[in-house]
């Protein structure tokens, strides 16, 4: 059985880990994209961790998410600001996405807090 003060410990890591006194970084024309862009939400949720990017390719902003995990380590998921996917590099990826070689700016890091 895990003693109390042990799971008050961890609970405490990940509400420092998750909340950030830092700004939210703007893209795709929202001041916080994870707050007020949906599909980003509902996409991050589905990992444990992941960097989120914005990409900047022929004029055009796009995100791009790179998670975290034993399967998925080093891929690259690029979407459009309407949340269509566009493409994917990095492992596990067979096809072209010129969009990766583009300049990219850290929007955040998350962290899944359910999972």
């Amino acid at each position: 059985m895990i003693p109390k003060t042990t799971i008050l410990l961890i609970s405490l890591v990940f509400a420092i880990g998750v909340t950030s006194c830092e700004k939210p970084i703007p893209a795709c024309g929202c001041d916080d994209p994870l707050e007020d862009l949906p599909w980003l939400k509902d996409t991050l949720n589905l990992y444990i961790r992941a960097d989120v990017y914005s990409y900047a390719y022929k004029n055009v902003e796009y995100i791009g998410i790179s998670t975290v995990g034993y399967l998925t380590s080093g891929l690259v998921q690029i979407f459009d600001c309407a949340g269509n996917y566009t493409c994917s590099f990095g492992s596990f990826s067979t096809t072209p996405c010129e969009i990766g070689l583009a300049p990219r700016k850290l929007l955040f890091k998350f962290v899944n807090p359910i999972l």
